[in-house]
């Protein structure tokens, strides 16, 4: 029997590259012997014993059975995918082509509906694994040969793009002198040593297009370089994944400029995570190739949904964000970008949706953890501008990017840990990146963005490292480090360093603020104030302070307190609201506590006392502004919820006193629950009528979805 008449299996490089394959017993074949390749039998393949069986096959993934995780519009009624259209109507007409993500929606689902290969893909094998084995089969490859790759071709090459177009490039950061890495490359003694380089495929790119097809021609003999293995694999295509629909669908083009042009007005001069040139040069580009990363587009989307005063914004605020998330999630889980720093970007932005009521896995605290993480993988907490300024290094604009982004993250981190009493992901002792400058400003463009409010930044960081240091005296452990009285002294330095911080602001910050960024941080810095003086009334004992000294420090928080209720009705007069960070429903609610605080002193004080009313007066203010707030912050709802509650308790028993004369030491006695303690129980056992919530058989306008 002859050869070719033995031959019944293909290797996987000539499978995926669609060629002819002699390989006879597992023995390698001669295209691979020509091209250097390693030959390998790795994934199971079989040839279809009946038509009918391959077309049963493909009836089945053609019309597949809707899942609980199937995106659901918001009338409940049918989900994205199962929409007759495609996403085409996101280009309402032939004259805009504002993404090549939108533009290729329509011939991309099209091309999955229609090609039967791209559809058996899911059915390869078994008939019943969910992953296409030959993506398996590339997977395995790229974790086999990336380190090799990276040391024989990364190390020694003396171009940044050696692996990749300069802006798509990954890199891996070598770690610490412990780290291995780090001593595999001082092996290579001659040459001088980096933080980060250039790092080869990590995983399989996803295409948004049909698979391509080749030819035997096509590829040539090879020389042995590991690229040709980049080049001509077949990586899985987007149109194969789930929801694949969904996340290439956009809001109509008006609408989405709308939410581009609003995040980079309204939230990227305080949260400059974007590179706002970069990002407007690619988002006008018709070229498909030039576009924003996928991940990165649909989460600028999502905050300027947040902030956009668009009239159908306003009108679907919430349900808006919650799709444009979802497809953003979809996107980040999937990894479809090859950059990390995208996933960081990405994750960062994600802080600025409420998914729901979940504080540990989901929501802000869960997104920064992810960040942190990623950012530690890549280096992102090491100063690179210390890598000299050679040529196949990273550009110096890359560097100013990381600078800023992880400055962003260091102080969400630590405003987030703040709130829920958790160690942050974050210490002292692990980064080494220096202060910002305005020179860390400057954007790709080599220009300095006017829009940018760097001294705003700059002073919010530094506020931010106080917060470290006052999450750190807090600490369980610390207790066993320090003594009472060294902790009373650090907690007195971080006092002097909050009144050095507050007297080197402008004058016009420090006194009476005018924009957003002024308020921001006098609204920030009362909030450590207050958080600083529970930490020094947790180290004093009742009788190591004086009568006068408690009197004082209660007057310092309460100030403080009153100061942040001023700031956010300042910024509902000036329509900023919208602008404010998930840490303002901290602030509200830290000042809000001590309100209570207060109000509860002074009912101890007796029916005479002018406190009280002043005190109630202000937790109604507080309740007015958690209500607006509500409107860009769902849980501020609850955050108004409990104090109207406390509020209305505390007026009873107030009037109660007044009228019957009661007093604490008379008969019948104040309820104590409102001077010792609060009972929850009896005040939140009730059910709230909300009319917040959308009604969820309204049929919500397709331009904001990308839908029809």
């Amino acid at each position: 029997m002859s050869s070719a008449r033995r031959q019944m299996h293909s290797c996987d490089i000539c499978r995926r590259r669609k060629v002819r394959c002699d390989a006879v017993d597992e023995q390698p074949c001669s295209s691979c012997t020509r091209s250097g390749l390693d030959c390998r039998f790795i994934v199971g393949w079989r040839r279809k014993r009946a038509a009918a069986r391959q077309q049963s096959q493909l009836q089945q993934s053609a019309h597949p059975t809707p899942s609980a995780s199937s995106p659901i519009s918001p009338n409940g009624k049918r989900s994205i995918q199962q929409s007759p259209r495609t996403a085409s109507t996101c280009l309402p007409s032939p004259l805009q082509a504002p993404s090549r993500h939108c533009s290729k929606s329509r011939s991309s689902s099209e091309s999955s509906q229609s090609t039967p290969s791209s559809q058996s893909n899911a059915v390869k094998g078994n008939g019943t694994s969910p992953i296409p084995p030959e993506e398996v089969a590339l997977s395995i490859n790229i974790a086999e040969n990336g380190l090799h790759r990276f040391f024989r071709d990364g190390l020694p090459s003396s171009s940044w793009g050696v692996f990749d177009a300069p802006d798509s490039i990954r890199v891996t950061y070598v770690g610490t002198h412990i780290s291995n890495m780090t001593h595999l490359i001082k092996l290579d003694e001659p040459r001088p040593h980096y933080l980060v380089y250039p790092y080869p495929q990590i995983r399989p790119p996803l295409r948004l297009g049909p698979r391509r097809r080749t030819n035997g021609n096509e590829h040539g003999d090879g020389d042995g370089d590991a690229n040709v293995q980049s080049r001509d694999t077949q990586p899985p295509v987007l149109m194969d994944l789930p929801n694949t629909h969904e996340i290439l669908s956009f809001p109509e083009l008006e609408i989405r400029d709308d939410f581009v042009n609003a995040y980079f007005e309204k939230i990227n001069p305080y949260f400059p995570v974007i590179d706002e040139y970069d990002f407007r040069a690619r988002y006008a580009d018709p070229d498909p190739d030039k576009q924003p990363p996928l991940v990165l587009l649909h989460s600028v989307l999502l905050v300027g949904a947040h902030v956009s005063s668009h009239p159908k914004a306003i009108e679907a605020r919430h349900i808006i964000k919650a799709v444009l998330f979802r497809r953003a999630k979809c996107v980040f889980e999937m990894r479809h970008e090859q950059d990390r720093m995208h996933l960081v970007q990405a994750a960062l932005l994600f802080t600025w949706h409420l998914q729901n009521g979940d504080t540990a896995s989901c929501n802000s605290s869960f997104w920064l953890g992810v960040a942190c993480r990623i950012g530690f993988g890549v280096g992102l907490h090491r100063n690179l501008l210390k890598d000299p300024l050679v040529p196949g290094r990273m550009p110096i604009s890359d560097r100013r990017l990381w600078r800023r982004i992880w400055w962003i993250l260091f102080q969400a981190e630590m405003f987030s840990a703040l709130e829920h009493g958790r160690p942050p992901a974050i210490r002292r002792e692990d980064f080494d990146q220096e202060p910002l400058c305005v020179e860390d400003f400057r954007e790709v463009s080599g220009c300095t963005n006017d829009r940018l409010q760097a001294s705003y930044f700059i002073k919010q960081v530094e506020l931010s490292r106080i917060a470290l240091d006052i999450i750190g005296l807090s600490a369980p452990g610390i207790a066993s480090t320090l003594t009472t009285t060294a902790l009373r002294l650090r907690a007195d330095e971080l006092n002097a360093q909050l009144v050095q911080w507050k007297l080197s602001l402008p004058s016009s910050t420090g006194n009476k603020a005018s924009d957003y960024g002024d308020i921001s941080l006098r609204m920030e810095y009362h909030t450590l104030v207050i958080h600083l003086y529970r930490l020094i009334a947790g180290v004093d004992t009742a009788s190591s302070r004086t009568m006068d000294e408690t009197e004082a420090q209660r007057r310092i928080v309460s100030g403080a307190s009153a100061d942040i209720v001023s700031a956010f009705e300042s910024l509902n007069e000036k329509k900023l609201l919208a602008q404010c960070p998930f840490t303002a429903v901290t602030s509200l609610t830290t000042a809000a506590i001590h309100i209570a605080k207060d109000v509860q002193y002074a009912l101890g004080a007796g029916p005479s006392s002018m406190l009280a009313v002043n005190s109630l007066c202000l937790l109604e203010r507080v309740c007015i502004a958690a209500e607006h707030l509500s409107v860009f912050w769902p849980n501020a709802e609850g955050v108004r919820k409990v104090f109207r509650s406390l509020f209305e308790r505390f007026t009873a028993a107030l009037n109660g006193m007044q009228q019957g004369g009661h007093s604490l030491y008379g008969e019948p006695q104040l309820d104590e629950s409102l001077v010792g303690g609060v009972d929850w129980a009896e005040i939140l056992g009730q059910t709230w009528n909300s009319s917040s919530f959308p009604d969820t058989g309204q049929a919500w306008d397709a331009s904001l979805f990308g839908l029809d």
